[in-house]
């Protein structure tokens, strides 16, 4: 099982990075508009193919993690590839905002619950006023 969480992280990290290298490619080749010469300016970006070989990586690593572990916990694992994406451009460059952060990290504690059962759940009120409530769980 244990094998089959590093498949997982190892293919959203595949997934992140794949995407980061596309993105270079194409703003190297100025392929913005979504032409045919576009995609001629495409075919000398060398980084734009490693990053559709780093994606062909991930799906690789995503499919041995399917082999271990259930497909809602690979599909977790994997939606989390954005979390890679926008962090690995937060520290090339682009700014993100407190908010993104945020998101970011409550994302990463949310990773960090699964796979551990519960041993102890209840209900409790989120605000004084008693508009929301949040189910709470300590793992083993």
């Amino acid at each position: 099982m244990t094998l089959g969480y590093v498949f997982a992280v190892l293919a959203a990290l595949a997934s992140g990075t794949g995407s980061i290298l596309q993105s270079l490619g194409v703003r190297r080749a100025g392929a913005y508009g979504g032409t045919s010469l576009g995609l001629v300016a495409l075919r000398r970006q060398p980084v734009y193919f490693l990053g559709l070989g780093t994606d062909l990586v991930g799906f690789v690593f995503a499919a041995a993690a399917l082999q271990r572990l259930p497909l809602f916990l690979v599909q977790s694992l994997l939606a989390f590839s954005i979390g890679v994406t926008a962090t690995i451009a937060a520290f090339m460059g682009a700014r993100l905002a407190g908010r993104g952060w945020v998101a970011l990290g409550v994302g990463a504690a949310g990773c960090s619950c699964w796979g551990c059962p519960p041993i102890r759940a209840r209900w409790w009120r989120c605000r004084p006023d008693g508009a929301g409530c949040c189910w709470v769980w300590r793992c083993r």
